[in-house]
C-alpha cells in the first residue's frame, strides 16, 4: 500500500500525537531521498569541475585554477560528508529512531526537521553542545 504524499502545510497542521506516524515518516523518506541526490548531483559537479581544473596552459592560469581546485576539494568534502548525514537520518528512520534527539529522546519538532532533515538533535541539545565547545575552545 502506498502512503499518498502529505504536503507541509498538512504535515504542520497534524496534532502532535500523530508525530513520525507513518504519513510524516514518509514524507521525510521522501525529503531525505531528494536531498541525497541533490548533494550527489553537485558532488558530481564537483567532480567535473576538478578535471577541468588540471588543464592549466599558464602559470597564471594554474595558479588561478589551483585555488579553484583547492575550493571545489572542500565543497566536495562538505558534500560528501551532507551524504553521510543523510544516510544516517534514512537509517534512523527505518529503524523508527527518526525525528528524535539524540540527546533527549525528545521530539526534535517538524519545524526544525523540515529546515534539516538529516539533523539528530533539538535545537536546545544543539545550543548545549555549542555552548560546552564554546566553553571548552576557551581552554
Amino acid at each position: 500500500m502506498t502512503i499518498a504524499l502529505l504536503t507541509e502545510q498538512e504535515l504542520l497542521s497534524m496534532p502532535d500525537d500523530r508525530y513520525m506516524d507513518e504519513s510524516q515518516m514518509a514524507f521525510f523518506r521522501d525529503r531525505l531521498i531528494k536531498r541525497k541526490a541533490e548533494l550527489e548531483d553537485r558532488i558530481e559537479s564537483y567532480r567535473l569541475g576538478l578535471k577541468d581544473a588540471i588543464r592549466a596552459p599558464d602559470e597564471a592560469d594554474f595558479a588561478s585554477n589551483e585555488e579553484q581546485r583547492n575550493i571545489s576539494l572542500n565543497m566536495l568534502s562538505l558534500e560528501r560528508n551532507k551524504v553521510l548525514e543523510v544516510g544516517k537520518a534514512l537509517e534512523a528512520l527505518e529503524a523508527g529512531d527518526y525525528g528524535y534527539c539524540m540527546d533527549s529522546g525528545y521530539p526534535i519538532g517538524l519545524q526544525r526537521l523540515l529546515i534539516k532533515p538529516e539533523t539528530f538533535y533539538s535545537v536546545e541539545s544543539m545550543r548545549a553542545q555549542e555552548s560546552q565547545q564554546r566553553h571548552v575552545a576557551r581552554f
